[in-house]
């Protein structure tokens, strides 16, 4: 499809500077919360015949993010546009200085099937409360909440300011770039599709923001309260089936606990129905089923391994032993298949997690504060949870973003307004004093006078 016209129409209605009113962006972001409470009905259908998503998760994972996102930005909007002064050196004396946050111009957002939802109307509200025109790319795999999700659009905004891009990600993402004159894109999806969306902005220099994924870890310690570890790993790794790119990808036990460990992940794995397929969730298509199935050779199955090709559900699969040099352990495995690996040392868990550097997210349970500030510090992740799993996505108050490979940039609260904005230098000068010591000639005095107000 060509869009030239509507980016053209869409630049048009940027210059004219209709998104610079604060309250023109109030509306909308009201006008959006609207639309979601309209089609919510059909949403959680939509997203039950995707991902098989109870009304409860849904909501919980979905919708009920992106109405606090709604509620923030609209709360918060004057105190995050307010113009921030600044301290002038004094060889400026005369001059005030300050920072004043305006919109970036157009923006193009592309979402993934996962959260097919959320993961665009999220960043949405961030572009919306900053200023921007938007053109916005949902996922053609999640075909049903793809649909939904472009009707609701055009009904309630103008193609001129809100413009929904359809079709399949590998022609039309690089078609929109290419006639585009984005100033900004914001992707979400895989490492390998990340680097091709950063190639096509390298091309054009525009800036990029990236949240990709990666293998998660979660560890063990020995400290760790062993049974609510479990429930919480269990239940982490059970969220949308676990394709979710912050799941916890596999675990490393310390050998003291392991046994014991062991013992409390099954009981909890059968306690929250990881084996009960009527249950759980469905894997969003075919190819991806076939492949998370061909995992489960990669170890020994010690629960699950229960799946149904026509429904395409596959239970929750703990693995031990698993291939160290098998993809299992060296790619994202976003499913329900959850590998288990002993280690010894502090010395071996960290020389593991340098292996596999830069997860979105890592996961530490643990009672030693040591142990919890070196991991912290030491170990470069998007973000890390102590004693809990997927708890920072939830909390607008924190950024959400990954770290090299699993990711650059942030967002949700206001790191989504901060993505979607250029923090402007502001200096205004008085007319007097118009000092001639900064004009040539210049001499020694001048140079000294340099050196003592500088």
């Amino acid at each position: 499809m060509d869009y030239i016209l509507k980016l053209d129409s869409q630049r048009e209605f940027f210059d004219s500077g209709a998104t610079l009113d604060l309250k023109f962006r109030l509306r909308q972001l009201a006008q959006l919360k609207c639309a979601i409470k309209k089609y919510e009905t059909e949403l959680f259908g939509a997203l039950f015949a995707d991902l098989g998503k109870s009304e409860f998760e849904s909501y919980a994972s979905e919708i009920g993010i992106v109405y606090r996102e709604i509620d923030y930005m609209s709360q918060n909007l004057y105190r995050l546009v307010r113009k921030k002064k600044v301290k002038s050196p004094l060889s400026i004396f005369y001059s005030q200085s300050s920072i004043i946050k305006v919109p970036l111009g157009c923006v193009l957002i592309i979402a993934p099937w996962n959260y097919p939802f959320q993961l665009l109307i999220a960043p949405l509200i961030g572009a919306i409360a900053a200023g921007n025109c938007i053109v916005a790319k949902p996922s053609e795999i999640s075909h049903n909440t793809n649909n939904i999700i472009c009707r609701m659009l055009r009904e309630f905004f103008a193609e001129e300011y809100i413009l929904v891009a359809e079709g399949e990600g590998s022609q039309v993402v690089s078609s929109l770039i290419a006639q585009g004159s984005f100033n900004h894109v914001f992707f979400t999806g895989s490492a390998t599709v990340g680097r091709q969306v950063a190639t096509y902005c390298a091309q054009k220099l525009i800036p990029y923001t990236l949240e990709l994924g990666g293998k998660s870890p979660a560890i063990i310690d020995k400290s760790a309260n062993l049974k609510i570890a479990a429930k919480r790993l269990i239940w982490g790794k059970l969220f949308n089936c676990g394709q979710t790119c912050i799941a916890p990808d596999y675990v490393l036990i310390h050998s003291d606990i392991y046994a014991e460990f062991v013992k409390q992940l099954l009981i909890a794995a059968k306690e929250l129905n990881g084996d009960n397929l009527e249950q759980l969730g469905k894997i969003i298509n075919q190819r991806q089923f076939e492949r998370l199935i061909n995992y489960l050779t990669m170890g020994e199955v010690i629960f699950g391994g229960i799946n149904d090709k026509q429904t395409l559900k596959i239970s929750l699969s703990i693995l031990e032993n698993p291939l160290c040099d098998s993809a299992l352990m060296h790619e994202e495995i976003f499913g329900p298949i959850l590998p288990l690996v002993k280690y010894h040392t502090d010395e071996e868990l960290f020389k593991t997690l340098r292996s596999k550097r830069y997860p979105l997210a890592l996961y530490l349970f643990s009672n030693d504060n040591m142990l919890n500030r070196k991991i912290g510090t030491e170990i470069e992740s998007g973000a890390i949870g102590i004693n809990n799993c997927l708890y920072h996505f939830v909390n607008h108050n924190l950024p959400f973003g990954g770290i090299m490979t699993s990711g650059n940039g942030s967002y949700h609260g206001r790191y989504s307004f901060e993505v979607f904005t250029h923090s402007k230098a502001l200096v205004k000068s008085n007319n007097f004093p118009d000092l001639a010591a900064k004009y040539p000639p210049y001499t020694k005095l001048k140079l000294k006078f340099l050196k003592l107000f500088s």
